[in-house]
């Protein structure tokens, strides 16, 4: 048997469309989404450090942003019912990280992950252009 057939036998994919199962985010799957994370936690960090000079308020603006996004938007979002509470729960890092944590790895997950890195990183490039041309 190849490589791939052992691998394949190994980790057992559930049948629920879009999604792998437990087993699938196993060994250096998990370390990519983590990286993933990461990558956003970078991503807003880098952006507020573009915004200001002072690397004390960037660190701080940077935690509140981050405590907001993953925490006080889950609990905040709690309190609403509808279309409202499905956006902040699409905006809430927790929530969306909370598929991979369960073992399942959500399309709508990684597009987050990905957009919000990019789109943080294209705000910083641009934030940093503008500051030349002052």
């Amino acid at each position: 048997a190849s490589r791939i057939d052992e691998v394949a036998r190994a980790v057992e994919l559930t049948d629920v469309p879009g999604r792998f199962g437990a087993h699938a985010v196993a060994g250096s799957d998990v370390i990519a989404v983590c990286d993933g994370v990461r990558g956003l936690y970078i991503a807003i960090g880098l952006f507020f450090s573009t915004c200001t000079s002072n690397q004390i308020i960037a660190v701080i603006t940077s935690f509140s942003a981050l405590a907001v996004l993953a925490i006080l938007v889950d609990r905040f979002a709690s309190h609403f019912e509808g279309g409202v509470r499905v956006v902040l729960q699409h905006v809430s890092i927790s929530h969306q990280f909370s598929e991979f944590v369960q073992g399942s790895i959500s399309l709508n997950s990684v597009v987050f992950f990905v957009t919000s890195t990019g789109f943080l990183l294209f705000v910083s490039v641009k934030v940093l252009e503008s500051r030349r041309w002052r």
